[in-house]
């Protein structure tokens, strides 16, 4: 990736509410850094010592359901 700064819209607009906190999901980070998901995965689990242990966690289906419809009504005009 370059030194570029992003957008802050672009940035913004990555954010979701999660379990009551402002996250950003892997996919969405992946695609900021200029890598694959799985890319970014395997970074983060090669280096654990460079993250906290809540840098990373597991989306449950209802949760993931709720960010789908979250994601969708970013869309809608």
């Amino acid at each position: 990736m370059t030194d570029a700064v992003l957008p802050e819209e672009i940035i913004v607009n990555n954010i979701y509410s999660i379990r009551g906190h402002k996250e950003c999901l892997g996919v969405c980070l992946a695609e900021l850094y200029q890598l694959g998901a799985r890319q970014l995965k395997q970074k983060v689990r090669g280096h654990p010592e460079r993250f906290s242990d809540c840098f990373m966690f597991e989306l449950t289906p209802e949760e993931q359901i709720v960010l789908r419809c979250q994601a969708f009504l970013v869309v809608l005009p």
